[in-house]
């Protein structure tokens, strides 16, 4: 029997073509030629290196609805390229490789293509059957999405976001096993991969806590938390999950240790360095602040006041991404410029800001808001945006809240 000849292909983090010769490894790489459409060309047919590729599908896959004049023979083109290009794999005649009977285009049966996500799936499928060992060969192989260079082929999103998954949820499955096995250190490297790869997978970001927590490095799970909680509410506006949350709570907690010295513990609660201007805090801390405020009122007849303030367009439609970091962290600055320094804010969300103004009446929660935009006015002159402001009384419980609120009007900036 004839010896087939092997191509190692690499499809995840980027494309490559490797042939182990004599004189050495032969490469072929994205690197070698411009030409996008080749690339496309020889990136499909290696992805259905198993069956025939019709000359119709071929067609789709690379143009798709765009109108071209003639796809048969620009195919017939790439083709040609395509065959050229294997020269550089050594192969004396690339029409050998590369073949083309009768309206279907495959490879020639004397070569064996190696796909490093063919490789992928099987060491996951043993991983699922309960191999630590196979999942941990695994995890290397994926070093960056399926063909990020095909991030425009409609027949590679799919693909891209099926391995991406995969990955993750092999990452979260390997990093519990370590953690079972009391190997912390393995486990964090690993999730610390995962929360790369993806900066929003959750599951990944509360493993590695829970790691760096269990190997003794519990500050530093804390400042973890605390970059996850910016990074959700920058980038999508939300805060962390649940479970994340009683988890940050819990090593807080964790991280105080039995001390009998109160001026100790006193040392610990005070501000390390003075700050002016109102308290910034994370909304679940905002949370406890605001129903300890209620309480406290409740019982002394005080009132207190919650306040929002929202960002948007001058037309009062979102703002564009693009401004809107620079913009709420000008607002960020206004409010904690503009408030007395027992004053408490939180960002609720991508466009929000909420306000705790303690002993404060209405008529004096609507002065301390067109205050600040006035100051953010200021910052932002000639800039086209729009503020839309709220006042709500505190209150300690769902049953006490029959007042609506009211809405302060827009006031457009620029």
């Amino acid at each position: 029997m004839e010896q087939r000849i092997s191509i190692q292909v690499s499809l995840l983090g980027t494309f490559s073509m490797r042939r182990e010769t004599a004189e050495g490894p032969l490469i072929l790489t994205e690197q070698d030629s411009t030409s996008k459409r080749l690339w496309a060309f020889l990136q499909y047919m290696a992805v259905f290196h198993q069956r025939g590729v019709t000359q119709e599908e071929l067609i789709e896959a690379l143009w798709g609805d765009c109108d071209i004049g003639n796809p048969v023979n620009t195919l017939k083109t790439l083709l040609h390229r395509g065959r050229s290009a294997m020269q550089q794999l050594g192969f004396a005649d690339g029409k050998e490789i590369l073949l083309y009977r009768r309206g279907v285009y495959s490879w020639s049966s004397s070569v064996c293509l190696e796909l490093d996500v063919e490789v992928f799936d099987r060491l996951c499928e043993e991983a699922e059957a309960g191999s630590l060992d196979s999942a941990l060969a695994a995890l290397p192989l994926y070093a960056g999405d399926f063909l990020p260079s095909a991030s425009g082929s409609p027949w590679a999103i799919s693909l891209r976001t099926f391995y991406h998954g995969k990955y993750l949820a092999l990452c979260a499955e390997t990093a519990q096993k370590l953690l079972d096995q009391e190997r912390y250190e393995e486990a964090c490297r690993i999730c610390q991969n995962a929360t790369m790869a993806d900066p929003y997978d959750e599951t990944c970001h509360l493993l590695l806590m829970r790691a760096m927590a269990a190997a003794g490095s519990t500050q530093a799970a804390i400042q973890h938390y605390t970059h996850v909680a910016a990074l959700l509410m920058d980038q999508l506006g939300v805060s962390p999950s649940p479970e994340m949350v009683a988890l940050y709570r819990e090593l807080t907690k964790a991280n105080q240790g039995t001390e009998m010295n109160l001026g100790i513990i006193r040392d610990q609660l005070i501000e390390q360095k003075r700050v002016n201007g109102a308290f910034f805090c994370e909304f679940g801390i905002f949370q406890d602040i605001y129903r300890l405020m209620a309480r406290s009122y409740a019982r002394s007849g005080q009132v207190a006041q919650l306040t929002m303030i929202a960002v948007l367009d001058r037309d009062g439609s979102p703002l564009p991404t693009q401004r809107l970091a620079p913009t709420m962290e000008v607002l960020r600055t206004s409010i904690q410029c503009s408030l007395r320094s027992g004053d408490v804010f939180t960002r609720y969300s991508t466009t929000q800001y909420l306000i705790l103004l303690p002993t404060a009446s209405y008529e004096n929660a609507e002065l301390v808001l067109n205050r600040i935009i006035s100051a953010f006015q200021k910052t932002m002159l000639g800039v086209s945006t729009s503020t839309q402001c709220s006042v709500m009384p505190v209150q300690p419980t769902m049953a006490d809240c029959p007042d609506p609120g009211r809405f302060l009007p827009i006031n457009q900036t620029g």
